[in-house]
Formats: structure tokens, sequence, C-alpha cells
């Protein structure tokens, strides 16, 4: 798999008076089986959504595959952020659930689009 790479350096993320996340560092190398666990209010969601660019950091920088993008919207990251997949792998995806739930076969309607290839922004 190439690229995928994720650094936090100091990552910190403040709700008024609260540190969601306080200066965190961390490495996940491409490829890499990685958790978060904690209890109930200790950051994990907010640290997810810092990288998928949902929340902006208050202090600190993300690098996805070296490139800081910190300050970049989640759709202008060059990969789905939120899923961590290929651009279009979602839209695929739930194209398939909406026509399994209409009456179609899921496997015939896999097959047939998984030999249309990725799909392109914008098409279908």
């Amino acid at each position: 798999m190439a690229g995928g790479r994720i650094e936090l350096i100091s990552l910190t993320k403040q709700f008024a008076e609260i540190a969601a996340v306080d200066s965190i560092d961390l490495t996940i190398s491409s490829g890499e089986f990685f958790s978060l666990l904690g209890p109930s209010g200790c950051g994990k969601t907010t640290t997810l959504r810092l990288i998928a660019g949902f929340e902006q950091p208050t202090a600190g920088r993300i690098l996805l595959d070296d490139v800081d993008v910190s300050a970049v919207a989640p759709g202008q990251r060059g990969w789905d952020a939120m899923a961590m997949r290929p651009p279009g792998a979602s839209r695929r995806r739930s194209s398939a659930s909406r026509s399994a739930r209409a009456g179609q076969n899921p496997r015939e309607l896999t097959a047939r689009m998984a030999s249309k290839g990725p799909s392109t922004a914008g098409g279908s």
C-alpha cells in the first residue's frame, strides 16, 4: 500500500476552557492497524475529526504522507480522509446499498460496478 502515513505533531484542540486534545504526538505508518482506546470524553472522536478535517486544530500539525493538511478541507486532502480509502469508494458502496434495498441483486450490482473501475468525481 503506497501512502497513508499519518503524523500528529503537538496536536491540540480547545473548546472554550476545555482541552479536548492536549498536545498529542503520534505516528501511524502506512498499512499499520491502529486503535484509539480510552474512556468517554478523553478526545478519541475529536482526534479522528481533526485527522479527517472536520475540526480545525487550535495548535499543532497534522501530516498525511508528510504533507501538512492542518488547514486543508476534507474534500481537498486527496483521499477519502474519513474512511481512509481511495476517492469514490464510499459512493460506489452506498450505491450498491441503495440498489440492494430496491430489490436488485447486490452481488450482480457489485460485480458490474467493479468492472467499471474507480468512479471519477461528479460521475456516476
